[in-house]
């Protein structure tokens, strides 16, 4: 799915924000109408993998969900590349998610029902997709300075927190909250890793090479997480 609603394709919502400036937040119906057509055109599909890079990755564990319930024969993998910073905080969860109307439709799935809004964070779509879907797997790629990743964090008022911390608050969090996901956090700065061939191809931590890493998890197997020791 291309990207131009700027809300990481979960909204459904048209939002003036002043100025002149109204920003049509349709980034839901646009990935959910092209999740149908999937369904649609590949209704016997026995494996299903649902990759988001960027933007993309941080609804994508949402959709892995959404595409169990077109598909509930289906197994479904999950890799989202380049999200893994974004903090579950209870107050921008909030703000943010009401700004795009992103409360407007979630899923009624009964392993949410009487969750306060808050619990639909970046971190917390691992968790609910996760409840819903017992056998789901998900996959986490990202580095450990990600340039974009850093200039975000820092406009949400998060910019003193070293990115490190804030992956790994969010993977302590959904571990605790007893869903698994597998994680390669690699060195440096570099935004999105599985859609160039250079990088895809050429990074390695510990001896382990993210191609390998990456084809191992699509199919199935068990694979460590990943975490660089000198990540600069």
């Amino acid at each position: 799915m291309p990207y131009c609603t700027g809300d990481l394709h979960l909204g459904d919502k048209i939002q003036d924000y002043g100025d002149g400036v109204v920003v049509e937040h349709k980034g839901r119906v646009n990935a959910t109408t092209a999740l149908e057509g999937m369904a649609e055109a590949f209704p016997d599909a026995e494996e299903v993998v649902v990759v988001g890079f960027s933007a993309g990755s941080a609804g994508a564990p949402l959709y892995g969900g959404l595409a169990h319930d077109l598909l509930p024969d289906a197994e479904i993998s999950v890799l989202a590349d380049a999200s893994g910073a974004y903090p579950g905080d209870e107050l921008i969860t909030s703000a943010i998610g009401g700004l795009w109307g992103i409360f407007d439709d979630l899923p009624e799935w009964p392993e949410s029902a009487g969750q306060p809004q808050s619990a639909w964070s970046l971190p917390g779509l691992f968790v609910q997709s996760g409840r819903h879907v017992p056998g789901i797997r998900f996959a986490t790629i990202d580095t450990a300075e990600d340039r974009v990743q850093r200039d975000f964090t820092e406009l949400i008022g998060f910019g003193s927190t070293p990115l490190l911390e804030l992956i790994d608050t969010n993977a302590a969090f959904v571990a605790a909250s007893g869903i698994d996901v597998s994680t390669w956090v690699g060195p440096g700065r570099q935004h999105v890793s599985t859609a160039d061939d250079d990088v895809l191809y050429g990074s390695e931590v510990d001896g382990t090479a993210l191609v390998d890493w990456v084809r191992d998890f699509l199919a199935g197997d068990e694979v460590p997480d990943v975490r660089c020791a000198d990540c600069s």
